[in-house]
């Protein structure tokens, strides 16, 4: 109960809309940590983003560069290089994977001030599936149902792999200078 009532507090305290000017330093990373459970993204299987325990593996290190429209991003991967993309599927809940890097909208990203990812092409917000919190389920795009499932935080790491900046909870921020 304490960790959530934490994680509303620095939902609701450090997330803010982005635009592509408040990106300075494109070589920064972040984890996405989900707002309710505190687990992250994990890009370990490239096929099928999940979400998991903080282990500080470089596939749960990703990077925002701007994409070619102000608010826009590329969620780069920085064990891999590739970006979060969705799959093209028929399915009304659609996973996302890792994609090699193109200059489409399917690829690119803006961050909501409530905390949501969302794409660009299809204004889906990225969602822990059935907001079920156990290591390991995927995560998806979905449509903006003000679910805490799509809710995420951004923690800055440090310039050494794998480590959180701090612990202090001014480091749980959009990428921003």
């Amino acid at each position: 109960m304490a960790f959530q009532k934490l994680s509303l507090i620095l939902l609701l305290a450090c997330v803010s809309l982005i635009s592509a000017s408040a990106v300075d330093k494109e070589e920064e990373l972040y984890i996405i940590r989900s707002a309710p459970s505190g687990l992250v993204l994990d890009a370990d299987d490239p096929m099928q983003i999940k979400i998991q325990h903080y282990t500080g593996q470089r596939s749960q290190l990703f990077k925002f560069v701007r994409g070619r429209v102000a608010g826009l991003f590329h969620i780069v991967n920085n064990d891999t290089g590739s970006v979060l993309d969705f799959a093209k599927t028929e399915e009304r809940y659609t996973k996302v994977v890792l994609g090699d890097k193109e200059d489409t909208l399917h690829q690119q990203w803006y961050l909501n001030s409530n905390g949501r990812i969302a794409n660009a092409e299809a204004h889906y917000n990225i969602d822990v599936k059935d907001a079920n919190y156990k290591p390991g389920n995927p995560v998806g795009i979905w449509y903006n149902n003000n679910s805490p499932a799509q809710q995420f935080i951004l923690q800055k790491q440090s310039k050494s792999y794998g480590k959180p900046s701090s612990e202090d909870p001014d480091n749980m921020s959009s990428p921003q200078n």
